[in-house]
């Protein structure tokens, strides 16, 4: 299943791709008008236990990139795999404001039950 949407944050366009999977997902989230590959994480959720480690770092995300990640993993038990591409470093708001978008996304999709 192929969750895709775009929204903005203080004006900054962005492009979100679910993947789900089996045993777990990719997450892509891009700024700007096309899909791009970043930082990449990865996270695993097996029952009661969170493990997650940074691939490749993200230029501009700190640790949005390993937050993201580990919020998805929440979701679902499983591989999370996430990629994240920012132009510029994002303020507390527009962080947390994606992470409302997509928490959003994922609880009212049947394919990413909680």
């Amino acid at each position: 299943m192929l969750i895709e949407e775009e929204f903005t944050v203080a004006s900054r366009p962005f492009r979100l791709r679910l993947l789900r999977y089996a045993n777990g997902c990719l997450l892509s989230l891009s700024e700007g008008s096309e899909d791009r590959l970043g930082g990449l994480h990865l996270a695993l959720k097996q029952e009661k236990t969170l493990s997650s480690t940074t691939i490749i770092p993200d230029r501009f995300g700190g640790v949005f990139l390993e937050i993201l990640g580990r919020s998805v993993a929440n979701h679902i038990s499983g591989i999370v795999i996430t990629t994240l591409y920012l132009k510029s470093a994002l303020t507390p708001a527009e962080a947390s404001e994606i992470l409302n978008k997509i928490n959003e996304t994922l609880s009212t999709s049947t394919h990413f039950p909680k």
